[in-house]
């Protein structure tokens, strides 16, 4: 639900968007306010470019679709708080009491 409703348009935005942008903003401002076209300027659009794409990978790369959420059939003990256990893997009350004893 998260992914597609928040970080799927913003890797879409610095995907297809940023991405093709920067180089053409930096080419139009570069063509405005100097007399040639330089290599820095050049080179530095694309940076910013390669740069925006990178960022939009890292974006989609930490997003949920890569991290592990627990199934609706997994459940939540209270006895081991750092993980959750499948009804198989959980314990009765009864099989505590056991191994305390």
């Amino acid at each position: 639900f998260f992914f597609f409703f928040f970080e799927f348009p913003l890797y879409f935005l610095f995907t297809f968007i940023l991405f093709p942008i920067f180089p053409l903003f930096f080419f139009f401002l570069n063509y405005k306010f100097c007399s040639q076209a330089t290599t820095l300027s050049f080179s530095f659009s694309f940076s910013l470019s390669f740069l925006s794409f990178f960022l939009s990978f890292f974006l989609f790369t930490s997003t949920e679709l890569f991290t592990s959420f627990p199934s609706e059939s997994m459940e939540f003990t209270g006895d081991s708080p750092a993980r959750f256990q499948s009804p198989r893997q959980r314990k009765t009350h009864r099989e505590r009491e056991r191994e305390s004893d």
